[in-house]
């Protein structure tokens, strides 16, 4: 009866732990790269690696958000369109009401220092209904450090 018991138990845990996997690997539509995506809604998030952003920003349909604070923001930005629209702690709905004005059938790649904020608001925008996110993987400061 144990063994039984402790077999059932085994089969349900494996069961859940294979069932929980959230990041593939795919190419990315518009180079033949790739990129980790992660699920959300349906919808994917794709991280671009710092060494493929340049050629990745010759894109023109493309929207750029610099989630940064305003002041770095002013030092200067990784293209002349990014659009300011900070993520700061505990102001995550002005984010998203930000966000929220712009055109979600466009194609947006967010980005800031380190990645973490970028990744926040890049699933927000996607459990908002965005359809199609970029996001810079490990920010301005790996994509500096490969400069």
């Amino acid at each position: 009866m144990k063994r039984l018991l402790f077999g059932l138990i085994l089969m349900g845990s494996l069961l859940l732990v294979g069932c929980t996997t959230i990041s593939i690997k795919e190419p990315v539509d518009s180079m033949n790269k790739t990129a980790n995506m992660m699920d959300l809604q349906g919808t994917k998030i794709q991280e671009v690696d710092a060494s493929d952003v340049d050629e990745f920003l010759k894109r023109e349909d493309i929207g750029i958000i610099d989630a940064r604070p305003k002041k770095e923001f002013e030092r200067g930005t990784l293209d002349d369109r990014a659009i300011l629209i900070e993520i700061k702690r505990g102001y995550l709905e002005k984010f998203k009401s930000e966000v929220n004005k712009l055109n979600k059938d466009k194609a947006w790649f967010i980005y800031c220092k380190s990645g973490m904020r970028s990744n926040k608001g890049a699933e927000i925008m996607i459990e908002n209904g965005f359809k199609d996110v970029y996001e810079l993987k490990g920010g301005l400061r790996k994509y500096r450090s490969q400069k």
